[in-house]
C-alpha cells in the first residue's frame, strides 16, 4: 500500500478505511460487551482523527 503524499487524498483514504472498519464493527454482534467497548473507542479515535486532519489541512 502506498501512502498519498497529498494531504487531500491522504485525508480521503483515512475516511475510507475508518468506514470500513466502522462497517465491519457493526456487522459484530450487539449482545458482547466488549464489542461495544470497541465501537465506542473506535467512535472517539475517528473523531480525534479527523479534527486533526482539519487542522492539518487549515
Amino acid at each position: 500500500m502506498t501512502v498519498p503524499e497529498n494531504i487531500e487524498d491522504l485525508r480521503r483514504e483515512i475516511q475510507v478505511q475508518l468506514a470500513d472498519i466502522s462497517r465491519l464493527l457493526e456487522m459484530m454482534s450487539n449482545d458482547d460487551d466488549i464489542v461495544h467497548q470497541a465501537r465506542t473507542s473506535f467512535l472517539k479515535l475517528s473523531v480525534l482523527v479527523g479534527r486533526a486532519l482539519d487542522l492539518e489541512i487549515q
